[in-house]
């Protein structure tokens, strides 16, 4: 319902960059339409980035399709339960709908 001015690659080196360990709660007050939060959590889970994306290349000669489903496999496998506490709120209601 709000648009995101922050693209997802952004907002997870952000996030990156800030130096958080996984293991503390993380706090984003101002967190508009959420992508700073949920990149946080998508990190904190062990979810690679593009994971639930399709690109281009998958259906060329270049990439071999069950090899591209195997490295998703992979990935898929290492996501974990995240338990750490990942809080955002914002004063626009639209913005957290």
């Amino acid at each position: 319902p709000a648009h995101a001015p922050l693209r997802e690659d952004i907002a997870r080196a952000v996030v990156i960059a800030s130096r958080w360990d996984r293991q503390q709660p993380l706090v984003d007050p101002m967190c508009g339409s959420g992508t700073l939060v949920m990149e946080a959590a998508m990190l904190a889970a062990n979810f690679a980035p593009g994971l639930m994306r399709d690109f281009g290349v998958e259906v060329t000669a270049i990439a071999d399709m069950l090899s591209m489903e195997q490295i998703k496999g992979v990935w898929k496998r290492q996501i974990q339960p995240v338990s750490t506490l990942i809080l955002g709120s914002d004063r626009d209601e639209q913005a957290i709908k």
